[in-house]
């Protein structure tokens, strides 16, 4: 702008997207003011609405209320009323942001459907679910429709439950509703039946999640290496992997995912190939990156190798958690520790995962 080249209000919006999925709220906050000072154009709603988010993120809820007032009056609409309701929930704050429901439903205003997603989420809960059908009657009667968001929330919870049938029933109800489910739906109800070990009817979502994938979704594709390990696909798993690889960036959860599915179809050499990968790319100091080799090792067997990453894990200043290795496995590896176990570099059973 100081040599003499406009800024173009969707130049600010991609910069602003981009610093919220980075999680630079204060650089975001810095860019929004900027913008209401210098008026490189005229602020409209949108950015108005941008400057209260990330100044509840970074300030509290009453500078944004404070903010709120300041606000000229003729954007003081349903857009900016909903992000204040949403910037409260996110902050835990239900009462307050049912207070700005009833104000917003008393001025005209249209409620979001992701302001009851944010509600739902919140009394997700096992002793706040009985809550959740009490949403869903408001959201009907404040005529907002269910977007294909809300029913993955309400089957996910299901999932979390292991309710094959609860989740099933809310995909039914989506189709009913005319709501077309997209890549995270089939995601969802694929993994509950590959869990459940429903691998037929798994197989059959699963080819449902490839037909309505969007480009290539490193989150869809690392459920579709989750997928194809359990159901033992090894020629898809490999396929999957090739996509992951021509990532921009490949992350160190998708190596771990990938490590653990070919360790599920036994396929040692490859998940030790991707262990020996990951290594060379990244600093391993995070736990749970050993633990997705130690947890091949010990479902095979191989105790001796168990203890040579683990005792790795510790001189890379990592400590063993129970929470990411299964019980039996750190019962192998403390026998073998202590003794308890004769010297040999296999056992004769293997664990379940």
């Amino acid at each position: 702008m100081s040599e003499g080249f406009p800024i173009h209000r969707g130049e600010i919006f991609h910069a602003i997207n981009r610093l919220r999925k980075l999680r630079l709220n204060k650089r975001a906050l810095e860019v929004m003011e900027w913008v209401i000072r210098e008026r490189p154009y005229r602020p409209k709603e949108l950015d108005y609405s941008y400057l209260l988010e990330f100044t509840i993120k970074l300030h509290g809820i009453s500078q944004g209320e404070k903010l709120f007032c300041c606000v000229p009056s003729d954007v003081q609409n349903d857009l900016l009323y909903n992000n204040l309701v949403i910037a409260c929930l996110d902050k835990g704050v239900i009462r307050l942001s049912l207070e700005y429901m009833k104000k917003m439903r008393e001025l005209g205003h249209s409620i979001s459907y992701l302001v009851f997603n944010r509600l739902i989420i919140l009394h997700s809960s096992p002793s706040q679910r009985k809550y959740i059908p009490k949403i869903l009657m408001q959201m009907k009667a404040d005529k907002v429709t269910r977007h294909v968001s809300t029913y993955n929330i309400l089957m996910k919870i299901e999932t979390n439950e292991h309710n094959v049938e609860g989740l099933m029933k809310v995909f039914s109800d989506m189709k009913r509703a005319t709501v077309e489910p997209n890549e995270v739906s089939y995601c969802i109800v694929a993994t509950a039946h590959a869990v459940a070990r429903l691998y037929t009817a798994a197989e059959a979502y699963v080819e449902a999640v490839e037909n309505c994938m969007t480009g290539n979704n490193w989150s869809t594709l690392d459920v579709l290496i989750i997928l194809y390990g359990y159901l033992g696909k090894g020629k898809e798993l490999e396929r999957i992997w090739a996509n992951v690889q021509e990532l921009p960036h490949v992350r160190s959860q998708s190596y771990v995912l990938a490590i653990e599915a070919f360790g599920r179809i036994s396929q040692l050499s490859r998940a030790e190939e991707l262990w020996l990968e990951m290594k060379s790319k990244n600093q391993l100091k995070a736990t749970e990156l050993f633990n997705s080799i130690i947890s091949v090792y010990c479902k095979h067997g191989f105790i001796d190798k168990a203890t040579g990453i683990l005792k790795e894990m510790e001189m890379n200043g990592c400590k063993p958690k129970c929470h990411y290795l299964s019980v039996s496995c750190f019962g192998m590896l403390q026998s073998k520790f202590s003794g308890g176990r004769p010297e040999g570099s296999k056992v004769g059973y293997g664990i379940d995962s």
